[in-house]
């Protein structure tokens, strides 16, 4: 069933889309992103950035 942390999981995939979305190749999936709110540490772990759009922000 639903949990609390798949919840927060889902606003903070929403939020991270929305903000740096656009530096990411594709899209994100819940298991890429770990959350600690105990430490206010927020993980995205196998991610493919897009250089292009970096490089042009630089």
């Amino acid at each position: 069933m639903f949990t609390a942390d798949w919840a927060l999981r889902r606003v903070l995939k929403f939020v991270l889309k929305r903000s740096v979305g656009k530096f990411l190749q594709t899209d994100l999936d819940l298991e890429q992103l770990d959350v600690q709110l105990g430490t206010g540490a927020v993980e995205l772990r196998n991610v493919l950035l897009n250089c292009n759009t970096i490089n042009q922000r630089l």
